[in-house]
């Protein structure tokens, strides 16, 4: 059942139910009543659009006008599904089969509600019964293309399905079935370019529509998904995988309220995957740093799904960012005992160690998370460390190997010259804090902490010059005052330095920093006595 639950899963309503109006004085199926033209055509719009509240709400109007009209089941069977009600649609389904037992379709589509209700030999025995009963024309090949697919026969679908592209009148539906194939053979290049052939022969085909923005958000072109989930939401607005899915490509572009938007509208249309809607919406209230409805969000997503593994993350990750490292740990705990490989969740939590003062433990997490995943992130997360512990050797290393990981990262650079200057190597922190410039000019901490390299060579021009351009570069301006001021007075420029010291006393007191704001009122006061600064 795992290939049938891989394709059908995706697009159930693609595949079944596309029937052409009958000619006038003509029955397509046993009834007493000739059904309006214009009713097929609403159904028929409801259907392409996805909208299958509505396509309910019609078929049960076509059976109250007729009761004896079997599309008007397999059709309300197919929204029942998609609404989540197997029971009333494996009622219309097996109603179908009783008007038109030899149609092909419905079982097909009983087939797909005894899979998604987990009866995989009923499942079974209906895809092979639509295999059976499928006629050799471009519905029965389509049909037929479906239930071989189930059945495990997928080179046998897709040439079923090359065959309906050419005989089917109606080729859009003969597109995007063939396309979805392709797509979970692998094929996305393929599966492309017939979801644009069908969105060409029929403008409003929501599931094709779908289906494109699916593939843009996995080859990571998330304003190409959000241009056409748009034109799904204006065809449907009531579409709840296209609100959800806007909302994921939102969240890549980091459009966090209006993904959050995205998602509140999900959950209220009952969108799939609730406890999923409900973390996904919380990242996007983290990042507007709403904490307490990020943690609201995340304990229902956990109420939902308490095996949710990275809901418990992300709560984790929230409850640091508000404080509560004890419960960020806690978290970080469940995480683990639900996914031990995570490497993310051993960062989380050495995070959370690190600020709760758990250094020791803090490096344990970092260890493992860099067993696990020796990515950069994780390196560079431990090299960190290491200088607070003033381990130099060991972050150097680190350092080392997440440039070998990414040799174009400033950062790294940074932080290696950082643990040089530990271990008093001021040359070679230098050359790291040229690379870092050499790789952004705009990099304000490289520009300050060289200012500290050259004002530890007594190059005191130099380090002016350095601190100079952290300023321009919008770095944390109190520190750079601070010791701007020193390489003033190092140059015995003591009334510029002075002024340096008043400035960052100021910003220090505004900011509490109670440390900083001591520091420069004793220069101050040392100038002011034409003490000797540098004794």
């Amino acid at each position: 059942m795992t290939a049938l639950r891989r394709l059908l899963g995706l697009l159930v309503a693609v595949w079944l139910g596309w029937v052409a109006p009958p000619a006038p004085g003509v029955s397509a199926a046993p009834s007493k009543a000739t059904m309006p033209v214009e009713r097929w055509q609403q159904a028929q719009t409801h259907l392409r659009r996805s909208d299958y509240a509505r396509l309910a709400d019609e078929c049960s109007r076509m059976l109250r006008q007729d009761a004896a009209f079997e599309p008007a089941y397999r059709w309300r069977a197919q929204a029942r599904l998609r609404l989540g009600d197997l029971k009333g649609g494996l009622a219309d389904a097996e109603q179908a089969i009783r008007l038109v037992p030899t149609n092909a379709e419905a079982y097909l589509l009983r087939g797909e509600l005894h899979a998604t209700a987990g009866t995989a030999a009923a499942a079974r025995a209906d895809y092979l019964q639509a295999v059976q009963a499928s006629p050799d024309d471009a519905e029965g090949l389509r049909v037929r293309a479906m239930a071989q697919y189930a059945l495990g026969d997928g080179d046998g679908a897709l040439m079923h399905l090359d065959r309906a592209v050419v005989l089917d009148a109606r080729k859009e539906r003969a597109y995007l079935q063939r396309g979805l194939l392709r797509a979970q053979r692998g094929d996305r290049e393929g599966a492309r370019a017939d979801y644009l052939r069908a969105v060409v022969l029929a403008h409003d085909y929501v599931p094709a529509h779908l289906q494109l923005a699916a593939l843009a958000q996995q080859r990571g072109e998330y304003a190409a998904a959000v241009e056409t989930l748009d034109r799904v939401i204006e065809l449907n607005k009531s579409h709840p995988l296209a609100h959800a899915n806007r909302g994921l490509a939102k969240l890549k572009l980091k459009e966090y309220r209006a993904a959050a938007a995205d998602f509140s509208r999900a959950i209220t249309l009952n969108a799939p995957a609730p406890a999923m809607l409900r973390l996904n919406r919380a990242v996007a209230l983290a990042e507007l740093r709403d904490h307490p409805a990020a943690l609201t969000d995340l304990g229902e997503a956990i109420r939902l799904d308490p095996k949710l593994a990275a809901a418990h993350g992300n709560r984790g990750l929230v409850r640091t960012r508000s404080g509560d490292f004890k419960g960020a740990i806690a978290d970080f705990d469940r995480q683990l005992a639900l996914d031990p490989s995570s490497a993310d969740a051993y960062i989380g939590r050495a995070d959370a160690r690190t600020r709760s003062g758990d250094l020791q433990g803090a490096l344990a997490d970092f260890d493992r998370a860099v067993d696990l995943s020796p990515s950069s992130f994780a390196l560079r997360s431990r090299a960190e460390l290491h200088v607070r512990l003033k381990a130099y050797k060991e972050a150097i290393a680190d350092y080392d190997r997440v440039i070998a990981l990414e040799p174009k990262l400033p950062t790294a650079y940074v932080g290696r010259g950082n643990a040089r200057l530990g271990l008093q190597d001021t040359q070679g922190a230098l050359a790291d804090y040229d690379q870092a410039l050499a790789l952004d000019s705009a990099f304000g901490r490289a520009y300050y902490n060289r200012g500290l390299a050259n004002f530890r060579l007594r190059s005191y021009r130099k380090a002016v010059n350095d601190f100079d351009r952290a300023l321009d570069h919008n770095f944390d301006s109190a520190p750079v005052f601070l010791n701007r001021g020193l390489a003033l007075a190092g140059l015995g420029e003591r009334g510029a330095a002075l002024a340096d010291w008043r400035k960052a006393a100021t910003l220090f007191r505004e900011r509490n920093d109670q440390v900083g704001y001591r520091r420069a009122r004793e220069l101050i006061e040392r100038v002011s006595r034409k003490s000797d600064l540098f004794a």
